[in-house]
């Protein structure tokens, strides 16, 4: 396990590997189908999700739209973010929905006063909101 303190905020980064990350896409991808009812939407891009850094347009943009949002709080020094961005989050399931939602990525060691107001304690974190902005599933880093 890594430790990090980013303000006055202790985060975690554990290792938790290959099995961890095919759980987590898997996760990821049913939530979506469950969350949104909406088949695969087929926008996403070979380097990647259309990842977002502003929550708060993000939000607003999903107000008007009707789509749902994952945030994910991450940081440049944790091995498992960057695990996760690189096969996790390029997975072709994964990919095959990208247009159903908006998908967000937050630098806690950028945005803090954003992790601060979620409560991130760990990386990666993730969260799932419905269009109103309603958190409905969450993974905090353990």
């Amino acid at each position: 396990m890594s430790d990090r303190a980013a303000g006055s905020l202790r985060i975690r980064s554990r290792p938790g590997r290959s099995a961890r990350l095919a759980l987590g896409a898997a996760v990821m991808v049913s939530v979506l189908v469950a969350m949104n009812g909406v088949a695969a939407a087929g926008s996403g891009k070979a380097s990647g999700l259309p990842f977002s850094g502003d929550l708060d347009g993000a939000l607003a943009q999903s107000l008007a739209d009707g789509r749902p949002l994952f945030v994910m709080f991450v940081a440049a020094w944790c091995p498992i973010c960057s695990e996760m961005r690189r096969e996790a989050l390029t997975d072709p399931s994964l990919m095959a929905h990208a247009g159903a939602m908006r998908w967000v990525m937050i630098d806690i060691d950028r945005d803090l006063t954003t992790a601060r107001a979620w409560g991130v304690e760990a990386v990666p974190s993730i969260v799932f909101m419905n269009a109103a902005g309603e958190p409905r599933w969450g993974m905090p880093a353990a």
